[in-house]
């Protein structure tokens, strides 16, 4: 009796056991499912809105239109690049005309000279020389209203290709002002390409570099201190802005940001990029650094096959040696994930992973680019002056069918100044509302030590500038 009794009592145990078991596993079941349907319908609000702003940012109509932001541009600065140049001169003159820098050379508006003549005639040409003293009164000191009235948000340091490096004290207006040319540049390459215009559910892929922003060296008043194209990760755009822009990242910015070694940050970019098999752009500023992309995708295709099959980037020796914190790779895991849900999932990762293998263990590396993505539209790189000479090979990498396209702006520490007059050129247009521009004249050359140009960056102050490029 008591035996028997033991029994029953061990067996409504497990009876309860079992039954507990199958209803956690509904329970799991359930959550999971609901969780999976919950970051599917993220992932498509995210491509929702994607889309969206392709849309209005380009608008395929417009390229039989004469009402286009190109036909604009050429309506209503082109046409007339002195007078517009002119303009901006007396802005800058009257916006700035009680900076230290201005009071102390007695530069007073431009109302204040005859013509632009007499202006250049008693204003003379400068070097950065000139501007160190004030430049390290703003970074030292943090004084205000010293070589600008406006708020300085960055001081960029210059590659030193002209010399020693400089600090070129930057406002908001002028890196918005360069992030709309780089705007105006991109929307000129895809309205001159023959090719059809790009789907607005594919996407652009742009080798960028972040950085956090408690990682930037600062000025006394707490001013980043960094290269140009760390400017994201400024102040430089609002809540609004950076919002709009999150949604064209292949690679969540603020994810990019905490990886601070860039070799790493490119490998997982790429990843990133080729996870996506629909790209319409390939855009490395630098064509060396464009060639070195190609060649990681070689060198490390077999790791990135299984970083993207499995959505993990443990299967990376870079990673691996480089992040150390499991925290960011748990969600950069969960970012891969996300952008292969869009396409179809666990399912989709596999066939893409299989397919980036198959393409990359051929010998040839001829048109490598148009067949990781067949729906390529263009890839971008500078191809002008010194780095003409990269240009043949990475023409072998894109192939006959994909236009390789120089850079469309042409950027610079001090400034964007110019964007490109035609993808099949190495030329540019000049920005004369960016920037005012003095030419020297060539029996004139002997005057200063190098072919110069006087630039005064928009809204801001005089500075020396050296171009080795043909501009027009």
């Amino acid at each position: 009796m008591w035996s028997t009794h033991i029994f029953s009592h061990l067996e409504y145990d497990q009876i309860f056991l079992l039954f507990s078991l199958l209803f956690a596993s509904l329970v799991i079941t359930i959550l999971i499912t609901f969780s999976s349907s919950l970051l599917y319908f993220k992932c498509m609000i995210k491509r929702f809105i994607r889309i969206q702003l392709f849309k209005q940012r380009f608008n395929p109509n417009c390229r039989l239109l004469a009402t286009d932001v190109i036909a604009t541009l050429y309506e209503n600065v082109l046409c007339d690049i002195q007078m517009a140049n002119n303009v901006l001169l007396a802005k800058i003159l009257e916006k700035n005309q009680f900076c230290s820098f201005y009071r102390d050379r007695s530069i007073h508006c431009l109302s204040s000279f005859a013509s632009i003549d007499e202006f250049r005639e008693k204003i003379s040409l400068t070097t950065y020389d000139d501007y160190s003293e004030y430049v390290d009164r703003m970074i030292v000191n943090g004084e205000n209203n010293v070589l600008t009235s406006n708020k300085i948000v960055y001081f960029v340091t210059s590659s030193g290709t002209t010399g020693h490096k400089k600090l070129i004290p930057r406002s908001t207006s002028t890196l918005k002002a360069d992030t709309m040319a780089f705007n105006i540049g991109l929307y000129r390459i895809l309205m001159s390409l023959r090719s059809p215009f790009p789907l607005p559910e594919q996407r652009l892929f742009t080798l960028s570099s972040g950085k956090k922003l408690s990682k930037f060296e600062k000025s006394k008043n707490g001013i980043p201190i960094g290269a140009l194209s760390l400017c994201r990760s400024t102040s430089f755009l609002n809540v609004l802005e950076k919002f709009a822009l999150s949604f064209g990242d292949i690679l969540p910015f603020d994810l990019m940001s905490k990886i601070s070694d860039f070799e790493t940050s490119a490998f997982i970019q790429l990843v990133f990029a080729l996870t996506i098999p629909d790209l319409y752009g390939y855009i490395v500023f630098f064509a060396p650094s464009f060639i070195h992309s190609i060649k990681m995708i070689k060198d490390y295709f077999e790791e990135i096959c299984s970083c993207i099959s499995t959505a993990n980037f443990d299967h990376s020796s870079i990673v691996r040696k480089n992040i150390l914190t499991s925290n960011l790779k748990i969600k950069l895991n969960q970012a891969l994930t996300e952008v292969a849900i869009e396409y179809g999932g666990l399912k989709y990762r596999l066939k893409r992973a299989e397919y980036i293998r198959k393409e990359c263990m051929k010998e040839d590396t001829s048109a490598i680019l148009h067949r990781l993505w067949p729906n390529l539209v263009y890839a971008s790189t500078i191809l002008g002056g010194s780095f003409s000479m990269y240009k043949k090979e990475i023409q072998s990498y894109c192939g006959i069918n994909l236009p390789l396209i120089n850079l469309g702006m042409y950027v610079a520490s001090e400034s964007g100044y110019g964007n490109l007059a035609s993808i099949y050129t190495d030329e540019y247009f000049l920005l004369p509302t960016n920037v005012f521009f003095e030419f020297i004249r060539e029996e004139n050359i002997h005057e200063v030590s190098k072919l110069s140009l006087l630039l005064f960056t928009r809204k801001i102050y005089f500075a020396l500038f050296r171009f080795n490029q043909r501009l027009f």
